[in-house]
């Protein structure tokens, strides 16, 4: 279970990410193809992350517990934190251009229902 005090910090990190994006990429996204493609931009880096932190445990840290070399496994445990690590870097991102995508779609919105 994840501690609230854990998810305020998540939270927390997506809205500073998201006004990074803002502040660096613009407010809003061009149009929701942009919005789509940097979404899924993101996403690809995360499943990359998180592939190659599976491919790690399945096979390093396997191999390692396989043949008892405790400071083998030591050393993938280490690289196992850095790797998901990364891939909470990554998630965070897709959370964050998700949000920016989501408010772009809703002034678009807006503005059709204005026009």
């Amino acid at each position: 279970m994840i501690s609230n005090a854990l998810k305020n910090m998540v939270e927390s990190a997506v809205c500073t990410e998201h006004a990074d994006i803002k502040h660096i990429h613009g407010e809003r996204y061009a149009s929701a193809h942009e919005g789509y493609g940097v979404l899924m931009e993101e996403l690809h880096e995360a499943t990359v992350e998180l592939r190659d932190l599976d491919s790690l445990v399945r096979e390093q840290l396997m191999e390692d517990l396989h043949d008892n070399d405790l400071s083998g496994m030591i050393c993938s445990l280490t690289d196992v934190e850095l790797f998901a690590r990364k891939l909470a870097y990554e998630a965070i991102q897709v959370a964050a251009v998700a949000r920016k995508m989501a408010d772009t779609l809703a002034e678009i919105r807006e503005e059709a229902e204005g026009a």
